[in-house]
């Protein structure tokens, strides 16, 4: 099976060049049998707050601060907060989402960025963002570390673009 590649990146920054956020997508080339590969809906509402809204991150990050590595895909429960919780002062229309979580409920960790974090809606999963960072220190067992995402509804635009996609349509099938 070939599995090649086409990328697609956008990277945003203020006018003196400081570097907000880089985000880049793929696209199989190979198509999957959709039987086999069930696609998540993703957020389009910019708007809509989600402070409060138990969330979910799954990835393949280091398992502790020693680099021990997963031997399957893992889960960790995290509840998106304020942006303060993640040392930023933001506006309302800020692209991150700040995620809090205790030690037992799971944090993101070395190897989880770029994977999801997605809440159940109305019974169905949804792609709210993108894992990107640890909020202050590089380690991830900490209880006040908090994680960072790149939230997904603020580039659905781009990702129109990108792929000619309308989310609007597709998260109705």
């Amino acid at each position: 099976m070939d599995l090649s590649t086409h990328s697609v990146e956008v990277a945003l920054s203020t006018p003196d060049g400081f570097l907000l956020q880089r985000i880049a997508l793929n696209r199989m080339v190979t198509h999957f049998h959709r039987r086999n590969v069930k696609l998540i809906k993703l957020h389009i509402n910019n708007k809509e707050s989600l402070i409060g809204t138990t969330a979910f991150l799954a990835g393949f990050g280091i398992i502790n601060d020693h680099y021990q590595e997963p031997v399957r895909l893992r889960k960790a429960v995290l509840h998106i907060d304020n942006p303060s919780k993640c040392f930023v002062s933001a506006p309302a229309n800020y692209p991150e989402i700040c995620c809090t979580s205790t030690l037992s409920e799971g944090k993101a960790c070395k190897g989880d960025s770029g994977g999801p974090l997605f809440i159940k809606q109305n019974g169905r999963h949804i792609q709210v963002g993108i894992t990107s960072h640890l909020a202050i220190l590089p380690v991830c067992i900490v209880n006040f570390n908090n994680s960072v995402y790149t939230r997904v509804s603020a580039y659905i635009g781009w990702l129109l673009r990108a792929t000619g996609i309308d989310f609007t349509k597709y998260n109705q099938s």
